[in-house]
């Protein structure tokens, strides 16, 4: 083979492949999207007991808060976190959650006395739902995720407590 023709080869080999390899970067690559952790959970208030429309008159030992079957979670594989307070807007100085992690509490106001004093008067009961954890500071409180469910309930002292 001459040289003409050696030359020649090159241009047309060049000729095939500077196209193609233009080609290939115009054309994106099939991109695929992960679809779980792209919806939030939900809560429907009409399924939270007892119903944080109303006062909740604490008069028995133990009253049963829950949201167990108010919360829809769409992406399964996500963890929730349940933080709950009690008194915490009432409160001169930050309270830390009273209960983590449940759904569902079994709620002794005598065991929280102190904070719902005097007999009568009237607290919040708050329960915050986040995808990932809260944070605690004691001087400046709770620190609370950008995205969250929030439910707060009035609650009443109606018991004396030894």
């Amino acid at each position: 083979m001459n040289r003409a023709s050696e030359e020649i080869g090159r241009t047309s080999i060049l000729g095939l492949i500077l196209p193609l390899a233009t080609l290939a970067c115009a054309i994106p690559p099939e991109i695929n999207v992960r679809q779980d952790g792209l919806n939030p959970p939900s809560l429907d208030r009409s399924m939270i007991s007892p119903s944080p429309d109303q006062v909740v008159e604490l008069t028995s030992g133990t009253i049963e808060f829950s949201v167990a079957s108010a919360v829809t979670n769409v992406d399964a594989g996500d963890q929730l976190f349940f933080q709950w307070f009690v008194g915490y807007p009432e409160s001169a100085t930050p309270r830390p959650p009273a209960f983590e992690s449940f759904d569902t509490i079994q709620f002794n106001p005598c065991g929280f006395a102190d904070v719902l004093a005097p007999l009568g008067s009237t607290h919040s009961m708050e329960l915050f739902i986040t995808e990932q954890p809260m944070d605690f500071d004691p001087v400046t409180g709770r620190v609370v995720p950008d995205s969250y469910i929030y439910v707060s309930w009035p609650i009443r002292l109606k018991v004396s407590c030894p």
